[in-house]
């Protein structure tokens, strides 16, 4: 009686249900099925891990989804850092991580490392081919990816999870110790997923394998500010990430396409920001992009140091000029429109002006960011019309930008439902006359 209820069950619920029912079981015994379908879920019961020990001794047992790699750690007890490996992780994709024995144990508790299932949805997960480009070699840039059909703003192009992260603790270890943790993570990755991550460029000549693994970081890493749906107070930009098919796109000043992270599936999404034309090569920006609106002065900045300055105006010393001072304008409007008290020179025409001058640089990965800017501009001021439809055109660009759980996305989603209810609803005018 006991086997057809087992049957039943089985075929009524999902199998890592079944599996985390019968762990609970006490005194029952099981077959060997079961301990076939433990191996292959690669996790423990997601809906029961609040109630783990968050050690890192229990990363360590038989019920975490991270194996320690043997003799990988290096450092002190106080100041650890060891490598781990999810071998069935993204449906047996895999995964390296890089890190100390007490992020570790909140990374085994992600959703994405603990529920086999959380990855079934998400859209073409891993897949290095696509019916609308195709990777081709590039005079002068090697591999890159072209589009072969036409592209919207907002279409997919493609979703990746990393072979390889990497806590940035590791830049405090001498570069023997950083060099040996990277390519012992390497080498324990699942064949395809490793051969796929030593195809990655170089840019220059090397001689070792460890060499190698050290330049592919080098010159293919993504930064983040989280991995996982666990809370860890580290910091901003605390891991380094290494996703073999992105980086497969080639760096642009001012790409077509753009990039964002979801922590809880530890994927990285890439949509096309404006039309793609077949012919035309897809590309995204390798300066940190600015998801939020924490680092923008900062960017702008960052598009001088590394020669951003005008990727388009064929080298004519004046247009590059004009975009010189187009992007010093660019920085000056960004601190007035974030400056939110009664002072402030911001109205509704310096967030027009901004949205013109991102059109001119041709920012199209950034233009959420103006129409948010210019939404909020409008709303302050009460005009609910012009608010709502520049709201409605930042969550457009933002979906492909930043994605759907990014805060200002989600403000403006607020704000088009309902704009006399958001937070911005008048909020210089009562500024300004002291309310």
């Amino acid at each position: 009686m006991g086997r057809i209820h087992t049957i039943f069950t089985l075929l009524c619920v999902p199998p890592t249900q079944v599996y985390c029912q019968l762990l609970q079981s006490p005194g029952e015994q099981h077959d060997g099925q079961f301990l076939q379908l433990a191996s292959s879920t690669g996790s423990f019961c997601p809906w029961h891990r609040d109630s783990l020990d968050l050690t890192p001794e229990w990363v360590a047992t038989e019920r975490s989804p991270l194996e320690l790699i043997p003799g990988s750690c290096v450092g002190n007890v106080s100041k650890e850092l060891c490598a781990y490996l999810s071998p069935a992780f993204a449906d047996s994709q895999g995964i390296a991580f890089v890190t100390s024995p007490q992020r570790a144990a909140r990374l085994a508790q992600s959703t994405s490392l603990t529920d086999p299932l959380v990855h079934s949805q998400v859209e073409r997960l891993n897949v290095a081919t696509n019916p609308k480009w195709e990777m081709r070699h590039i005079p002068g840039k090697g591999m890159g990816v072209i589009a072969t059909s036409h592209l919207n703003l907002g279409d997919h192009i493609m979703t990746s999870t990393p072979a390889l992260v990497l806590d940035n603790g590791i830049l405090d270890y001498s570069d023997d110790e950083a060099t040996e943790l990277r390519a012992q993570a390497i080498k324990h990755l699942p064949p395809a997923l490793r051969s796929s991550f030593l195809k990655l460029t170089t840019h220059d000549d090397v001689t070792t394998m460890t060499e190698r693994i050290d330049k592919i970081v080098e010159v293919n890493s993504f930064e983040l500010d989280t991995v996982g749906d666990v809370q860890d107070d580290e910091g901003e930009m605390s891991w380094l990430a290494v996703f073999p098919d992105i980086s497969r796109l080639n760096h642009a000043c001012r790409p077509n396409a753009q990039y964002y992270f979801d922590p809880l599936t530890m994927t990285q999404n890439v949509h096309a920001v404006r039309d793609i034309y077949p012919g035309e090569e897809i590309t995204v920006s390798y300066i940190n992009a600015f998801q939020s609106y924490r680092r923008r002065q900062e960017r702008i900045h960052d598009m001088w140091h590394f020669g951003c300055t005008c990727d388009f105006c064929s080298k004519n010393s004046h247009q590059i000029k004009a975009s010189d001072e187009r992007l010093r304008q660019i920085t000056k409007l960004l601190k007035d429109l974030h400056d939110h008290t009664r002072l402030s020179k911001a109205t509704p025409q310096t967030g027009e002006l901004l949205i013109s001058l991102y059109r001119q640089e041709k920012l199209w990965y950034a233009m959420y960011e103006a129409y948010t800017l210019a939404a909020l501009e409008y709303n302050f001021v009460g005009d609910a019309k012009l608010a709502t439809m520049h709201a409605s055109l930042a969550f457009e660009h933002g979906l492909a930008s930043a994605g759907p759980n990014d805060e200002n996305i989600v403000s403006m989603r607020m704000l088009m439902k309902d704009p006399r209810r958001h937070w911005s609803w008048m909020y210089r005018i009562n500024k300004r006359e002291g309310n």
